[in-house]
């Protein structure tokens, strides 16, 4: 695309995200694309997620991209939904960060802590869709 003068948008970088292999190429192209003025929404953090929890990635990068999320104001998805199958599944975000906070509960927990004092001056819409992740990833 850059050889022809032509820009990515929010999609180009999804799709790229979506086909890369490495998290280091994933962080580049999520921090190209932040330098380029687009911002990221709920689907493109739902897709970095899933790869860093996926990868072995320290807690701080899962809790750095939820604080970005939180900053620009991104709520996590959070309700659950039915397949094409039928059958209920989990909301993305929580879907992509459970199993590495299953394992980093006390840190995650105070992180936590410290995220509610934050967002309870934010618009009610915006805490009650965070409240209910917390509520979810901390069963």
């Amino acid at each position: 695309m850059k050889s022809f003068n032509l820009t990515p948008d929010k999609v180009s970088y999804h799709t790229l995200m979506k086909k890369t292999k490495t998290i280091e190429y994933l962080l580049q192209l999520f921090k190209e694309m932040k330098d380029n003025n687009i911002q990221p929404d709920v689907f493109i953090f739902n897709e970095i997620l899933a790869k860093v929890t996926k990868s072995n990635q320290p807690l701080h990068v899962i809790l750095d991209l939820l604080d970005e999320m939180i900053q620009l104001k991104i709520k996590p998805n959070v309700k659950e939904y039915r397949n094409k199958k039928g059958k209920l599944v989990k909301p993305h975000t929580v879907l992509a960060v459970q199993e590495k906070l299953k394992k980093c509960q006390t840190p995650y927990k105070k992180w936590v802590a410290e995220k509610r004092e934050q967002l309870k001056d934010a618009p009610s819409s915006l805490y009650l869709s965070w409240e209910e992740f917390f509520n979810q990833t901390t069963e």
